[in-house]
């Protein structure tokens, strides 16, 4: 079949390479325009971008699928298919009935549940036991399609969006792919509407979601820190700094006094305590070991590292400005 494809970020390039090495055609390519990247803020394609270059696939760069000009490129391309992943922008209804089989989106849940454009970090942070992927067609509403594939995986408590988005990315390019040959092969195979119960949503990361607060419990603390690595990264401050925090582990009392001296009975959320082999920092109900900190202007350092070299104050604390 004719495809053209829609996507930006790394996420989606499995499917497109998925797309290239199969039997379909790949006619086009629809992804956003150059962005500033890295320190210097530079302009640099999108992930997707450089794939379809490399493939020598005509690319249509833009913000909008609703001018008139872009309009008339898609259609031009007269594809059977659209397959989109993270492509970061709506499409409009006059391209939604695009081709025999319209807008085939692959999404990372196990949809009616967290509809929206983070779906991974927000399953994460709410301690989710299981998540997945989601073929669907494309409509008006958001995320709210008719449903062909859907599977599931398990996600543990050691899972990062990273980590978790680039196994579903994976699963999701050869799902899509089986998609497409059995269209091709059954232009009647059934699409199921999704259900009206379980409905959630999952809006945007923000670096405001990063912000870890050690009042918490040190599971809820890992889960979020988890469902934020690694962009935005999370963060909480220190000394009216704001510093950045990765590879969260949770702890019990009797496992953090392992790593000796004992802990004192009484301690407030946020008191850091370092040690030889690691960093402790204590939470709302037990504690987190802190793998990796990093401060302003300076690269990632271990947490005992850091500690060490902090000069760390007695019963000194890192969380709310304090």
């Amino acid at each position: 079949m004719r495809c053209l494809f829609a996507g930006t970020p790394s996420a989606a390039v499995p499917v497109l390479e998925s797309l290239l090495a199969s039997d379909h055609e790949v006619v086009g390519v629809i992804t956003r325009p150059d962005a500033p990247v890295g320190r210097g803020r530079k302009l640099a394609p999108s992930p997707v971008a450089v794939v379809a270059e490399a493939a020598g696939i005509p690319i249509i760069k833009t913000k909008t699928l609703k001018s008139e000009d872009v309009i008339e490129q898609i259609k031009s391309l007269q594809p059977d298919v659209c397959p989109i992943v993270a492509y970061g922008g709506l499409v409009p209804e006059p391209l939604l009935d695009l081709g025999r089989f319209g807008w085939l989106n692959l999404h990372f849940s196990l949809l009616p549940a967290y509809r929206g454009a983070a779906p991974v970090q927000r399953a994460i942070a709410a301690g989710e036991t299981e998540t997945g992927i989601s073929i669907f067609r494309l409509e008006a509403g958001m995320d709210t399609g008719p449903v062909v594939w859907q599977e599931s995986v398990p996600l543990t408590e050691a899972d990062t969006a990273t980590k978790l988005l680039a196994d579903l990315a994976e699963l999701g390019a050869g799902r899509m792919i089986e998609v497409l040959d059995k269209l091709a092969a059954n232009p009647d195979l059934p699409f199921t509407p999704q259900p009206t119960e379980g409905v959630s949503l999952a809006d945007k990361i923000t670096v405001e979601d990063a912000f870890i607060d050690f009042a918490d419990s040190a599971r809820m603390v890992v889960r979020r820190a988890n469902s934020v690595t690694e962009d935005p990264g999370a963060w909480t401050w220190w000394r009216d700094q704001r510093i950045k925090l990765a590879e969260l582990v949770a702890c019990t009392r009797e496992e953090a006094n392992a790593f000796g001296p004992d802990l004192p009975q009484q301690v407030l959320p946020g008191t850091i305590f370092g040690r030889k082999r690691t960093l402790l920092v204590a939470c709302g109900s037990d504690f987190v070991q802190v793998g990796k900190v990093s401060v302003p202007g300076k690269g990632w350092r271990s947490g005992a590292d850091w500690a060490r070299g902090a000069r760390l104050e007695t019963d000194e604390r890192m969380g709310q400005e304090l």
